[in-house]
């Protein structure tokens, strides 16, 4: 499932140098988008699940121009004033032209750029699952944890995610030079495993291995060799929401332990949460505990909703967000996310989620 990003507006320059305006190799964004309100435009781009303001300018009749030079290509956002991202391509130093409308963003067009009309092939498909995705989790948040309803619901959700992966593996077979590659590898890196993810990595080459998003991704199966299915668990240490500090290895070996990482404005958690609820309280008594890890930034907005989804487990948090260390620990790039350490304190599991997490807590308490 698709997850819910985190927003920060600040200047952070990365792999651009804007306002290169003499610079012949850089490149020119001229943009024509219907519905755009007059005033301010920003280029961002997003680093550690952090977005950040590369660049901006003035929109006016619609009408705007970038300019610059970036290092390498790579992924970029168009984004307003209220902060709402409406498109993403790939910035490289070319003269580019984009134009559509605001509301549509599926429909929004570049011309001058090979790399974009590779990847907006791939965006149409992403964006027509996502659709998809939502309107059935809108529907699965409507009804009981244990109905016939749901269970049929999460069988057309699980389609809609291996759609997901389908999409990555074809563009990274058909294109394994393509700087885009090893990006969309890490932009769904939460459907793979361990051995799947080392498969399509040694797909990649020539330019596909030239670039931040492969050295990201030779850094992400380096870390996710530690905690792999079958690994000792990696321990970790953070506040509760007394503001005591909490261990893992303090509640590992009692039980089965889930470690959940959420967070109060992720809606896919939070239509997850009741059934969690469900089953903390069915499985509880013979030893079955949830240390939930929450990337909020908002103390206030966490505690609230523990509260109002009744989730009575114990709770951490360093109110980082994507920065928060145990997701850093556990690689967690989208939540919710799971991992259920057994009593000797192996990781048996991750990211089990509705039925899933149901038949292995079956399995395991029979």
């Amino acid at each position: 499932m698709n997850r819910l990003k985190c927003l920060l507006f600040m200047l952070f320059p990365v792999l651009i140098c804007s306002c290169n305006q003499n610079n012949e190799e850089g490149y020119v964004i001229k943009g024509k988008i219907d519905n755009m309100p007059d005033g301010h435009i920003y280029l961002m781009e997003r680093v550690n699940k952090v977005y950040y303001v590369n660049s901006e300018t003035t929109v006016v009749n619609g009408e705007f121009t970038f300019e610059g030079s970036v290092v390498e290509p790579g992924p970029m956002f168009l984004a307003v004033e209220d902060s709402t991202r409406f498109f993403q391509f790939f910035i490289e130093n070319k003269k580019m032209t984009i134009y559509g409308n605001k509301d549509v963003p599926q429909d929004i067009k570049i011309k001058g750029s090979k790399l974009n009309d590779l990847y907006l092939g791939y965006r149409r498909d992403l964006m027509s699952l996502e659709a998809k995705e939502r309107v059935l989790y809108d529907e699965y948040s409507k009804h009981d944890v244990e109905s016939e309803e749901k269970q049929l619901l999460e069988e057309k959700i699980a389609e809609v995610e291996k759609g997901y992966k389908n999409l990555v593996d074809s563009f990274v077979y058909e294109n394994p030079e393509s700087i885009i590659s090893p990006n969309l590898i890490l932009s769904q890196l939460y459907y793979y495993t361990l051995e799947e993810l080392e498969a399509l990595y040694s797909v990649l080459k020539g330019d596909a291995q030239n670039n931040e998003y492969y050295r990201d991704l030779q850094t992400v199966i380096e870390s996710m060799k530690n905690i792999s299915v079958g690994s000792k668990y990696v321990d970790f240490e953070m506040e509760d929401v007394n503001g005591n500090m909490v261990k893992l290895s303090d509640k590992v070996g009692k039980g089965y332990l889930l470690v959940d990482f959420w967070a109060s404005w992720c809606f896919y958690c939070r239509v997850e949460n009741p059934n969690l609820v469900n089953l903390y309280n069915r499985y509880h008594d013979q030893g079955f505990d949830i240390l939930g890890v929450s990337l909020d930034d908002s103390r206030a907005s966490w505690l609230e909703a523990i509260e109002k989804d009744s989730l009575t487990w114990t709770h951490v948090s360093d109110l980082s967000r994507w920065s928060n260390e145990a997701a850093k620990l556990y690689v967690v790039r989208a939540i919710p996310s799971n991992v259920l350490i057994s009593p000797d304190g192996i990781v048996v599991a991750k990211n089990l989620v509705g039925n899933k997490l149901t038949t292995k807590l079956e399995e395991i308490y029979k």
